[in-house]
């Protein structure tokens, strides 16, 4: 038997009304009508309850009650939408009731850590009621940290709290945050780091003091003259840039070669930075710290290997025939191989990376008019011994 909760309550009114062995009776209502006290004896008498309608909004100690009710479920096509505050949203005691809705709504004004923000975005189609705010507190490494990206998209605003310190690039990470500030009493020291730092000639030191930290392997480079001469009958030596070989660390490095007119081979190494919502995003936001690499008049030759701990590489300054960008594939088919024509703190940009993981790559940017990715990928892309070629 199937009845309407208006029904059921009819039933209860018969004289001495029960339900013979193996009789089922299945209560069916609109969140209204299931909530609805009138309605309770028709309701105790089910075997189950069922909501039905795809307009049905209650709070979470309405979902709560409806999760209470005898096996309670959603009919085939029906919706919950449950809302409340983000303390609310985060009680456990609540956690039956949202297990039923469809979707969630935060309301009115709220204030959350990166962690609890995560919490929150992981509700069933979670969003933000017209009007509501979510701030998202945290430390630097809290706010750069990629397990919380999702919960950091969904902030209306990002503050800093506590006393931090950061790199150049973290800090543009973070100014690039939604709405960021920083919170009453939070500090945000920027370290020098590599910035700035150009490629070391024959005679420069082998490393680059960091203001206030351990030392940092500088980029490594040298002259033509010095380069090992190869032996007679040797074969030439592998790198074909005779103006040096650099190389970045297994961090963050931003190398500027403008004033570097000789060849040169680079590889910057990787850093943990990605982009939450892919770098094919037409204004994709750089999550942590990026390698960032700006040529120079000489051509360069730029390596790069399709990873995740490759992180992000920018390189300014990218030319066509002149440049060369050699991405290692690492096994993958060439068909992995994606670019998108994006943005880049207004000026147009190209970003490379792999369909498997569109998180991390490569982003030409500052680049000139009529380079575009489909350009790119026609008339400037060849695959050759697992590698993906761009000049």
């Amino acid at each position: 038997n199937t009845v309407t909760a208006s029904q059921a309550k009819s039933l209860a009114a018969l004289p001495n009304f029960s339900l013979a062995t193996g009789a089922t009776l299945v209560v069916t209502g609109t969140a209204l009508n299931l909530l609805y006290p009138g309605n309770i004896a028709g309701l105790a008498k089910a075997t189950s309850v069922q909501l039905t309608g795809n307009s049905n909004t209650a709070t979470l100690s309405q979902a709560s009650s409806l999760a209470r009710l005898r096996n309670f479920s959603l009919a085939t096509g029906a919706t919950l939408v449950v809302k409340g505050s983000a303390s609310d949203l985060l009680n456990s005691s609540y956690a039956a009731g949202l297990a039923k809705a469809t979707s969630v709504q935060l309301t009115s004004g709220n204030t959350v850590t990166a962690s609890q923000a995560t919490s929150l975005a992981a509700l069933p189609n979670f969003s933000l009621a017209t009007g509501a705010t979510l701030v998202v507190q945290g430390s630097a490494s809290d706010l750069l940290n990629s397990s919380y990206a999702a919960g950091l998209a969904k902030a209306t605003s990002v503050q800093l709290t506590g006393a931090n310190t950061v790199t150049a690039a973290q800090a543009a990470a973070l100014a690039g945050l939604t709405n960021f500030s920083l919170a009453t009493g939070a500090t945000l020291v920027v370290q020098a780091g590599l910035q700035n730092a150009s490629v070391a000639g024959p005679a420069q030191a082998s490393s680059v003091p960091l203001p206030g930290s351990k030392t940092a392997p500088a980029a490594k480079a040298t002259s033509p003259a010095a380069l090992q001469e190869p032996s007679p009958g040797a074969p030439p030596p592998a790198s074909t840039a005779s103006g040096g070989v650099a190389s970045g660390t297994a961090g963050a490095d931003h190398v500027d070669l403008t004033s570097h007119p000789d060849p040169i081979t680079i590889d910057m190494g990787g850093n943990t930075a990605f982009v939450s919502a892919g770098l094919s995003d037409p204004e994709p936001v750089f999550i942590g710290a990026t390698d960032t690499l700006i040529l120079g008049s000489g051509p360069a030759t730029v390596q790069y290997s399709l990873q995740p701990s490759s992180g992000i590489l920018t390189v300014g300054s990218f030319r066509y025939g002149l440049d060369h960008l050699d991405i290692d594939l690492l096994g993958a088919a060439e068909s992995v191989l994606r670019a998108s024509s994006v943005s880049v703190n207004g000026a147009s940009a190209i970003s490379l990376y792999s369909s498997a993981d569109p998180t991390h790559g490569v982003v030409l940017t500052g680049v000139g008019p009529g380079m575009t990715a489909s350009d790119l990928i026609a008339n400037h892309l060849i695959f050759a011994g697992g590698h993906a070629v761009i000049s």
